[in-house]
Protein backbone atom coordinates (compact mmCIF):
# COMPACT_ATOMS: atom_id res chain seq x y z
CA UNK A 1 0.00 0.00 0.00
CA UNK A 2 1.39 3.39 -0.72
CA UNK A 3 0.79 6.85 -0.80
CA UNK A 4 1.65 9.80 -2.74
CA UNK A 5 1.38 13.62 -1.87
CA UNK A 6 1.73 16.09 -4.44
CA UNK A 7 2.50 19.93 -1.98
CA UNK A 8 2.41 23.49 -3.23
CA UNK A 9 3.77 26.64 -1.82
CA UNK A 10 5.11 24.81 1.10
CA UNK A 11 7.12 26.48 3.30
CA UNK A 12 8.61 24.14 6.17
CA UNK A 13 5.62 21.84 6.40
CA UNK A 14 5.82 18.27 8.26
CA UNK A 15 4.04 15.44 5.99
CA UNK A 16 3.30 11.94 7.37
CA UNK A 17 1.05 9.63 6.67
CA UNK A 18 0.51 5.85 8.20
CA UNK A 19 -1.89 3.54 6.69
CA UNK A 20 -3.58 1.10 9.50
CA UNK A 21 -5.70 2.01 12.17
CA UNK A 22 -4.76 1.02 15.50
CA UNK A 23 -3.74 4.57 17.44
CA UNK A 24 -5.91 5.44 20.76
CA UNK A 25 -5.67 8.64 22.43
CA UNK A 26 -6.87 10.66 25.29
CA UNK A 27 -8.70 14.10 24.79
CA UNK A 28 -7.53 16.95 26.44
CA UNK A 29 -7.93 21.02 25.71
CA UNK A 30 -5.66 22.20 29.05
CA UNK A 31 -1.86 22.96 26.80
CA UNK A 32 -1.44 26.58 25.82
CA UNK A 33 -2.15 25.99 21.50
CA UNK A 34 -5.69 24.63 20.84
CA UNK A 35 -8.29 27.00 18.98
CA UNK A 36 -9.72 29.98 20.75
CA UNK A 37 -11.85 32.15 18.91
CA UNK A 38 -11.60 30.38 15.29
CA UNK A 39 -12.78 32.07 12.50
CA UNK A 40 -14.54 29.95 9.72
CA UNK A 41 -15.08 30.19 6.02
CA UNK A 42 -12.54 32.23 4.95
CA UNK A 43 -11.71 32.25 1.28
CA UNK A 44 -8.12 33.48 0.90
CA UNK A 45 -5.18 33.31 3.69
CA UNK A 46 -2.99 35.60 2.05
CA UNK A 47 -4.47 37.67 -0.22
CA UNK A 48 -1.39 39.25 -1.47
CA UNK A 49 1.63 36.80 -1.30
CA UNK A 50 4.48 36.03 -3.79
CA UNK A 51 5.16 32.18 -4.99
CA UNK A 52 7.95 30.43 -2.77
CA UNK A 53 10.64 28.20 -4.53
CA UNK A 54 10.94 25.28 -1.96
CA UNK A 55 11.23 21.88 -1.74
CA UNK A 56 10.58 18.65 0.15
CA UNK A 57 14.10 18.24 1.86
CA UNK A 58 15.60 15.35 0.56
CA UNK A 59 18.42 14.94 3.50
CA UNK A 60 15.48 15.46 6.14
CA UNK A 61 13.02 12.45 5.50
CA UNK A 62 11.82 9.33 6.54
CA UNK A 63 13.72 6.29 4.56
CA UNK A 64 10.10 5.30 3.68
CA UNK A 65 9.41 8.82 1.30
CA UNK A 66 9.91 9.21 -2.33
CA UNK A 67 10.65 12.26 -3.86
CA UNK A 68 10.42 13.29 -7.52
CA UNK A 69 9.11 15.88 -9.69
CA UNK A 70 9.69 19.30 -10.54
CA UNK A 71 11.26 21.02 -7.88
CA UNK A 72 11.41 18.10 -5.84
CA UNK A 73 7.09 18.36 -5.01
CA UNK A 74 6.10 15.14 -5.31
CA UNK A 75 6.27 13.21 -2.27
CA UNK A 76 5.45 9.26 -2.20
CA UNK A 77 4.98 7.67 1.20
CA UNK A 78 5.56 3.93 1.59
CA UNK A 79 5.85 3.23 -1.92
CA UNK A 80 6.53 -0.39 -1.33
CA UNK A 81 4.32 -1.33 1.72
CA UNK A 82 4.22 0.39 5.14
CA UNK A 83 5.26 -1.01 8.55
CA UNK A 84 5.51 2.31 9.87
CA UNK A 85 4.66 6.46 9.91
CA UNK A 86 6.81 8.43 7.68
CA UNK A 87 7.38 12.01 7.64
CA UNK A 88 9.30 14.49 5.68
CA UNK A 89 10.08 18.22 6.09
CA UNK A 90 10.00 21.04 3.82
CA UNK A 91 13.53 23.21 2.83
CA UNK A 92 11.76 26.56 4.02
CA UNK A 93 12.21 27.91 7.12
CA UNK A 94 9.43 29.21 9.08
CA UNK A 95 9.98 32.80 10.92
CA UNK A 96 8.15 35.65 11.98
CA UNK A 97 6.50 36.12 8.26
CA UNK A 98 3.33 34.55 7.25
CA UNK A 99 3.40 31.25 4.84
CA UNK A 100 0.66 28.98 3.28
CA UNK A 101 1.00 26.21 1.68
CA UNK A 102 -0.68 23.62 0.14
CA UNK A 103 -0.58 19.88 0.21
CA UNK A 104 -2.83 17.92 -2.29
CA UNK A 105 -3.33 14.21 -1.67
CA UNK A 106 -4.14 12.67 -4.63
CA UNK A 107 -5.01 8.94 -3.73
CA UNK A 108 -7.51 7.47 -1.67
CA UNK A 109 -7.72 8.79 2.48
CA UNK A 110 -7.80 6.48 4.97
CA UNK A 111 -5.53 4.19 7.87
CA UNK A 112 -4.08 5.45 10.98
CA UNK A 113 -3.10 9.00 10.59
CA UNK A 114 -2.84 11.36 6.94
CA UNK A 115 -1.43 14.30 9.15
CA UNK A 116 -0.27 17.90 7.76
CA UNK A 117 1.54 20.14 10.16
CA UNK A 118 4.61 22.62 11.22
CA UNK A 119 7.77 20.94 13.78
CA UNK A 120 10.90 22.30 14.61
CA UNK A 121 14.15 20.83 13.92
CA UNK A 122 13.42 18.01 16.69
CA UNK A 123 10.36 17.07 15.19
CA UNK A 124 10.51 13.11 14.75
CA UNK A 125 9.90 11.86 10.98
CA UNK A 126 10.02 8.17 11.28
CA UNK A 127 8.23 5.59 13.62
CA UNK A 128 8.51 1.53 12.96
CA UNK A 129 4.80 1.59 14.66
CA UNK A 130 1.67 3.42 13.43
CA UNK A 131 1.35 6.68 15.45
CA UNK A 132 0.41 10.65 14.94
CA UNK A 133 3.41 11.81 14.17
CA UNK A 134 3.07 15.17 13.77
CA UNK A 135 1.85 16.75 17.25
CA UNK A 136 2.95 13.75 19.24
CA UNK A 137 5.47 15.79 21.28
CA UNK A 138 5.96 19.26 22.28
CA UNK A 139 7.99 19.81 18.71
CA UNK A 140 5.37 19.88 16.25
CA UNK A 141 1.35 20.63 15.72
CA UNK A 142 -0.75 18.97 13.25
CA UNK A 143 -3.90 17.91 11.66
CA UNK A 144 -4.94 14.23 11.22
CA UNK A 145 -7.66 13.22 8.25
CA UNK A 146 -9.65 12.06 10.86
CA UNK A 147 -10.15 15.96 11.53
CA UNK A 148 -8.12 16.24 15.25
CA UNK A 149 -5.40 18.44 16.25
CA UNK A 150 -2.37 16.96 17.57
CA UNK A 151 -0.11 18.63 20.32
CA UNK A 152 2.28 16.87 23.06
CA UNK A 153 0.58 13.81 22.40
CA UNK A 154 -2.67 15.25 22.85
CA UNK A 155 -5.55 15.68 21.07
CA UNK A 156 -9.17 17.66 20.51
CA UNK A 157 -11.68 17.49 17.88
CA UNK A 158 -11.39 20.13 15.51
CA UNK A 159 -13.29 19.85 12.11
CA UNK A 160 -15.23 16.35 10.80
CA UNK A 161 -13.28 13.79 9.75
CA UNK A 162 -11.76 13.69 5.84
CA UNK A 163 -14.07 11.97 3.69
CA UNK A 164 -12.11 8.12 2.89
CA UNK A 165 -11.36 7.29 -0.70
CA UNK A 166 -11.55 11.21 -2.07
CA UNK A 167 -8.52 13.04 -3.21
CA UNK A 168 -8.53 16.71 -1.01
CA UNK A 169 -6.16 19.72 -0.89
CA UNK A 170 -5.19 20.75 2.79
CA UNK A 171 -4.30 24.64 3.40
CA UNK A 172 -1.87 25.69 6.12
CA UNK A 173 -1.27 29.28 6.99
CA UNK A 174 1.25 29.31 9.67
CA UNK A 175 1.30 33.58 10.87
CA UNK A 176 4.43 33.98 12.67
CA UNK A 177 4.00 37.43 13.54
CA UNK A 178 0.06 36.48 15.11
CA UNK A 179 1.93 32.90 16.24
CA UNK A 180 -1.28 31.09 15.10
CA UNK A 181 -1.76 28.34 12.87
CA UNK A 182 -4.77 27.79 10.76
CA UNK A 183 -5.82 25.07 8.27
CA UNK A 184 -7.85 25.02 5.22
CA UNK A 185 -9.63 21.84 3.33
CA UNK A 186 -10.66 22.24 -0.22
CA UNK A 187 -10.34 26.10 0.14
CA UNK A 188 -12.53 26.14 2.86
CA UNK A 189 -10.93 27.87 6.15
CA UNK A 190 -11.21 25.33 9.21
CA UNK A 191 -10.12 28.33 11.99
CA UNK A 192 -7.17 29.04 13.97
CA UNK A 193 -5.79 25.55 15.36
CA UNK A 194 -3.14 26.81 17.63
CA UNK A 195 -1.89 29.87 19.25
CA UNK A 196 1.23 31.54 20.98
CA UNK A 197 3.33 29.57 18.40
CA UNK A 198 5.87 32.78 18.48
CA UNK A 199 7.27 31.61 21.85
CA UNK A 200 8.87 28.46 20.59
Amino acid sequence: MSKKVICHKMDYGVGTITPVESQQSQQSKSWIGFPLNRTEGEKEPIKYGCEDHWTWNRHDRSHEVRLYGSGMRVAHFHPNWSSGTAGVRGTRILNNGRYYWEVQVSQRIFGTSMMFGIGTKKACLHKNVFTNLIGEDENSWGLSHKGLIWHRGLWVQYTIPFRENQATTVGILFDGVEGTLTFYKDNKCLGVAFRNLQQV
